[in-house]
């Protein structure tokens, strides 16, 4: 336990975290858990279709940034890095587990779970 602060500190933190994401900045995101038992694999262990559990709605912070072009010989290719910064307790609530592979739907774009912190 910190020196100068207490349980009633940490816990006043997190409601005030809870209530600026979920009712002041109000971005939410559809989150679709991928369904690795209900996906059908092939003999060489790939997928022609994944299945997806009902999309979840959670509130998170978006960071954007900036498109990097590229182009080679099989044409142009356009990459963003968008962070999605979720409370803890919120996934804890819900019962979720972000996993590499899952979907997040965001402004009609899907952004494909590639890593996370």
């Amino acid at each position: 336990m910190a020196l100068f602060g207490g349980s009633r500190d940490i816990s006043l933190f997190r409601s005030l975290n809870k209530e600026l994401i979920n009712d002041i900045i109000q971005t939410e995101v559809a989150y679709y858990k991928f369904a690795l038992e209900q996906t059908k694999v092939n003999v060489y262990g790939e997928a022609p279709g994944k299945n997806y559990f009902e999309p979840l709605k959670i509130a998170c912070l978006i960071n954007k940034e900036d498109q990097s072009w590229s182009s080679d010989d099989f044409g142009s290719d356009v990459n963003q890095t968008v962070n999605f910064q979720f409370l803890k307790d919120e996934l804890r609530s819900i019962n979720l587990i972000p996993e590499v592979g899952d979907l997040l739907l965001f402004r009609n774009n899907f952004y494909e779970v590639d890593s996370k912190v």
